[in-house]
């Protein structure tokens, strides 16, 4: 008889049997909330030809779902503990790739289309569907949507920050990780999860977040430009944007900063916090064309670690 991994007897008993205990420091509650589970299938959407990442699989209570309604399913876990426990409540599903690794490591692309896009796996869309260990939420989303690979991404994360990848300019919880998600997607929150739906419990509430990819970028600028632009000004954020974006910078670009705000109809004496989704980028695209920004923009790092 196959394992009810969302009846919370079972799933005490099951960890007992293999002598283990969840590691909170990475992020272990482990999903045992059956109605929980069936909206998160039900909002991926999920069809015969679709591929798809799940991160921190645990005990696999998703991943068997996952398996069930996708053409296949690569779920990447970092604690090795896990593998007998998922080798036997997977056992029997054969379209399941699973890798024990930190999923920061991975060249996502590389390692669910092949090293010569050659797409093993014959996916005709890929999703990124997961209950994500919240210590790596803001790397993690950055690296999901700057891949490129995926048309939606289903996330449970903190509901704070949810609230945060759909707030508004000017909003207490409106940052760098709303820009970031903005520009690659369209973002909506689900519904909240409950600490009771985990076992252990967690601390905060969850809530799921849906990330459907935009076909073409906010003013149709490269991430480069973009995501620097963003940094600046977070960086700075208490801070006038000429100000921040001088600072930022260098004084010796101060007469392109003021050029591209002019032309960009940006007014520099505002917080880069004010600024929406569609501004930042209307600036980024007047920076970007200016060569000598342009150069130096795209050489900046884009890793995001602002969040």
């Amino acid at each position: 008889m196959e394992i009810n991994l969302t009846a919370p007897s079972q799933v005490v008993d099951l960890l007992k049997s293999f002598g283990l205990t969840p590691d909170r420091s990475i992020g272990q509650n482990f999903l045992i909330d059956g109605n929980i589970l069936g909206k998160i299938i039900e909002a991926a959407e999920l069809a015969p030809e679709d591929c798809v990442l799940e991160v921190g699989p645990g005990l696999g209570t998703l991943t068997r779902e996952l398996a069930g309604a996708a053409g296949r399913v690569w779920a990447v876990e970092i604690d090795t503990r896990l593998k007998p426990v998922l080798d036997l409540t997977l056992e029997g599903r054969n379209n399941i790739n699973l890798l024990f690794s930190d999923v920061l490591d991975l060249d996502l692309r590389s390692t669910l289309v092949g090293p010569d896009n050659d797409n093993p796996g014959g996916c005709k869309a890929f999703k990124a569907v997961a209950n994500i260990p919240y210590n790596i939420t803001g790397p993690l989303v950055y690296r999901i949507l700057s891949s490129g690979l995926f048309s939606r991404t289903l996330l449970m994360v903190q509901n704070e920050v949810a609230q945060r990848m759909v707030a508004h300019a000017g909003a207490k919880d409106y940052g760098a990780l709303t820009l970031v998600v903005n520009y690659y997607t369209v973002p909506s929150v689900l519904f909240r999860v409950s600490p009771g739906s985990f076992l252990p419990q967690p601390e905060v509430e969850s809530a799921v977040v849906r990330l459907d990819s935009r076909q073409i970028p906010p003013a149709g600028v490269p991430p480069a430009p973009f995501l620097s632009l963003v940094r600046i000004a977070f960086r700075y954020r208490r801070k006038r944007l000429r100000k921040a974006l001088v600072m930022g910078y260098g004084q010796n670009l101060a007469g392109v900063i003021d050029e591209a705000l002019k032309s960009s109809g940006v007014e520099g004496d505002r917080r880069g916090e004010t600024l929406n989704v569609e501004e930042f980028g209307r600036l980024a695209r007047v920076l970007y064309n200016m060569k000598v920004f342009s150069e130096l923009t795209e050489s900046v790092d884009t890793d995001m670690n602002v969040f």
